[in-house]
């Protein structure tokens, strides 16, 4: 029966060239726009969910009144992170971030590094990160310490041993010279889908030593880091975020009178930061859940009218084969096999387009990279292959 109805779908397509022509680009061309349009979409949804804590973790974000209004911005300052985790019992664990760009000195050679991450050895507790050569626990401990991702460390070292090596980097060295940070660890080439990447991660204590005041009362005033929380299983962090407005009252002594009308906390959810966040100081620039929308409704739109398009000609092919039907049945052809044979022909062609709309969409990946700035591909998706061919069939 399948062979049979290939054969009568092969001989179709045959004898009708221009019309199969015309069925199978447009179809294709629909399914191809769709399939790019899902493949960013996509991409766009799933920032930071690789953390295996993502709806435990928290941004602390300040919101300051102003003469204008309320001003929310994403940063806080050093001392805050250790202070929530001591005086809170909702708090599981913190950590804090600042990102640099610097001089990178190394074989005489320098180079502007970007990506600098300076962290604390919290950092693995809370994000889903591991490292491939050291010890997390210990790699981030002592100052002057440095984690290189592993194009980092082949970017420097070649194929040589990176492990205990230093770099001279331009970066909280008190001789205006460069400071020489430790190679402790290796570090796989953090996911891009994430709201902020690195190319190194250097100790948060590095900070600490070189500008000890940053945890005196005057660095709660320095708002040029950001804290994130992971809080405990079962917290509400709606009604934890109310509770730590102004947390800071205890630490600030007088200054607390002329603060308190001024600047309040709260929580922002990490799976808000990407899509739904559009704060002050962001750590690196956010995307927007409109555009995932507009997109989203585009796709929708441009495969219905590839349907559309498709089910016209159908219909207007449909009446010149009503002689081919009538013949069918006359020889003994019952309904059920007209049915199967027609439908055959349909998927048949939506499949031939489906083919030929993974082939454009392999030849537009570079065009889509330079477009959109994501190097994807449809194949490194199988719940987005899965769906395609659902919906095709369909």
């Amino acid at each position: 029966m399948f062979k049979n109805n290939f054969k009568s779908f092969w001989r179709s397509i045959t004898k009708n060239k221009t019309y199969s022509f015309l069925n199978i680009v447009g179809l294709s061309a629909g399914l191809t726009c769709v399939t790019l349009i899902a493949l960013w979409v996509t991409d766009e949804s799933s920032y930071d969910k690789f953390n295996a804590n993502y709806d435990r973790i928290y941004r602390l974000v300040l919101k300051e009144n102003t003469q204008t209004g309320i001003k929310e911005s994403a940063i806080s300052s050093a001392p805050m992170a250790k202070a929530l985790q001591h005086d809170y019992a909702e708090v599981e664990n913190t950590v804090r971030l600042k990102m640099r760009e610097e001089i990178v000195t190394y074989k005489n050679q320098q180079v502007l590094q970007p990506g600098i991450l300076l962290t604390d050895p919290s950092f693995f507790d809370v994000f889903s990160y591991h490292l491939i050569r050291g010890n997390a626990a210990t790699a981030l401990s002592e100052p002057y310490s440095i984690i290189l991702t592993e194009s980092t460390a082949k970017k420097y070292f070649g194929d040589k041993d990176p492990m205990d090596e230093t770099l001279l980097l331009n970066m909280y060295d008190s001789t205006g010279y460069g400071a020489l940070y430790k190679v402790t660890g290796i570090i796989p080439n953090p996911p891009k889908n994430a709201h902020f990447t690195f190319n190194m991660l250097a100790s948060f204590k590095t900070i600490e030593v070189a500008r000890p005041d940053v945890l005196t009362v005057d660095g709660w005033g320095d708002g040029s880091f950001y804290t994130y929380l992971l809080l405990k299983q079962g917290v509400d962090y709606k009604a934890f975020s109310k509770k730590i407005s102004q947390f800071y009252e205890k630490y600030i002594g007088d200054l607390f009178n002329i603060w308190k009308s001024i600047y309040f906390y709260k929580l922002q959810p990490l799976s808000d930061i990407h899509l739904r966040s559009n704060l002050e100081h962001e750590i690196t620039p956010t995307g927007s859940i409109t555009q995932v929308y507009i997109f989203s409704t585009i796709g929708i739109f441009i495969l219905l009218l590839a349907g559309i398009n498709y089910t016209n000609l159908a219909t207007a092919r449909s009446i010149g084969r009503a002689k081919e039907v009538s013949i069918k049945k006359v020889v003994g052809a019952g309904k059920k096999q007209l049915v199967l044979q027609y439908l055959s022909e349909a998927v048949f062609t939506a499949l031939i387009a489906l083919l030929l709309s993974f082939l454009l969409s392999f030849l537009l990946q570079s065009f889509f990279y330079q477009v959109t700035g994501k190097d994807l591909s449809l194949f490194s998706s199988p719940i987005l292959l899965l769906f395609l061919f659902s919906l095709t069939f369909f």
